[in-house]
């Protein structure tokens, strides 16, 4: 058994997930170079498993030890990166999303969305009644329920969420004031189908990746450039979205 090599594919494996937190490309990291200090919105948590996997990776003689606490390492940051910190409402719609956006649920709701939003609003102008208006209340909150899922994946989502819905909530405010219902459920629907049509080209491209990678599982484990893996397979092993897709977006310059 290698060792060394196996703490070499850890360190990729390293550096794709850092990748994925700060939005880059992977193969954009340096795990030798990089200072999880200078990530401001990192917890310590993060900043020390970093650290620990970098001074593993130092160490000029690897033992068994070490490869098992490196590999633990790893598993540790993986799990910080799919499920970054956040406030616990957001966290909250984070998980229902994360649960149900590899599934056919997240197809069923978004259809729901849609056609929930374009039903209510329908209901809602022809049928005038207490009922009715408890009835498009109700699909109102759910629709939102729907907005808060899908802004719970962008980046930054403590303020992406609540930002987000209190916008949506404003403008439909606006337009039933001023439109009708008919009108503003309408405008829920079409922004149910930009957030379904974000999701299916997602899932497009994850699909598109991991084809790449089976392809690609015959070839040698280190290429004539000295890379462990191909950019496709550091995703694929970070368990994060493409580079051209990322799902929490480009970090910004002072991250």
């Amino acid at each position: 058994m290698d060792l060394n090599k196996i703490v070499a594919q850890q360190v990729a494996r390293a550096e794709a997930l850092i990748a994925v937190y700060l939005g880059l490309y992977a193969g954009s990291i340096d795990l030798a170079d990089f200072n999880p200090g200078s990530v401001k919105r990192a917890g310590p948590e993060f900043k020390r498993c970093v650290q620990l996997i970098q001074d593993l990776a130092a160490m000029p003689v690897v033992s068994q030890t070490t490869v098992r606490k490196m590999v633990a390492a790893v598993d540790r940051l993986a799990g910080m990166v799919r499920a970054p910190q956040m406030m616990a409402p957001t966290r909250a719609l984070w998980a229902i999303e994360d649960r149900i956006r590899r599934t056919p649920l997240a197809l069923v709701r978004h259809l729901a969305a849609i056609a929930g939003a374009v039903g209510a609003g329908v209901w809602g102008t022809i049928d005038r009644s207490a009922e009715a208006e408890i009835g498009v209340a109700l699909a109102g909150a759910l629709v939102m329920l729907s907005f808060g899922c899908s802004l719970s994946h962008l980046r930054d989502p403590d303020h992406t969420v609540p930002k987000g819905l209190l916008a949506f909530l404003a403008v439909g405010a606006l337009v039933l004031v001023t439109k009708g219902v008919l009108f503003t459920f309408l405008i829920f629907g079409v922004i149910s189908a930009g957030f379904f049509i974000r999701d299916i080209a997602v899932w497009c491209s994850k699909s598109q990746t991991g084809a790449a990678v089976t392809r690609n599982r015959d070839d040698e484990l280190f290429g004539d450039k000295g890379q462990i893996f191909t950019v496709e397979e550091l995703y694929d092993i970070s368990g994060g979205p493409g580079p051209a897709h990322s799902e929490y977006g480009l970090a910004k310059d002072d991250d």
